[in-house]
């Protein structure tokens, strides 16, 4: 009964795995943009327009003067259209400014975010059981020593 447990609980701690790798392209950057946030004006390099996803590429000079190019998939159901040249107000991270979003578009990576909170919930709880199951097997067997 209690390996079982321990079995299943490393399976519901894989599915959080799951959860947070397939999130993380959106999670972490909107994580990173709650802990500290700094926003820049950018410019509008590329924009191509697919039936999926469209696909930005822009370029903005953070607050030391550093330029940086990024690539963001935009849903294509998400209304955002610019064309090259545009101004673009950027969203990034200071300690890291690659990762960036244009400002527009940062509410929409709110979501992976919490899907990425959950994963990271479930693997936590799923670690305690885990590791309350271990010690009961262990006082177990204790005492299955004393008879």
């Amino acid at each position: 009964m209690l390996t079982q447990r321990v079995v299943m609980m490393f399976f519901i701690a894989f599915v959080g795995v799951v959860i947070v790798a397939v999130s993380r392209m959106d999670g972490l950057p909107y994580g990173a943009f709650l802990l500290y946030k700094k926003s820049a004006g950018g410019t509008v390099i590329q924009f191509k327009e697919n039936n999926m996803n469209n696909i930005l590429t822009y370029e903005f000079i953070d607050s030391s003067g550093d330029r940086y190019e990024n690539t963001e998939y935009v849903d294509a159901s998400t209304y955002f259209s610019v064309k090259p040249g545009d101004n673009l107000k950027i969203t990034y991270f200071p300690f890291y400014p690659k990762i960036s979003s244009p400002t527009p578009l940062v509410r929409f990576r709110k979501t992976g975010f919490q899907i990425m909170s959950l994963g990271l919930l479930i693997i936590l709880v799923a670690g305690i059981i885990a590791v309350a199951t271990f010690k009961r097997l262990y006082s177990h067997g204790k005492e299955d020593r004393k008879y």
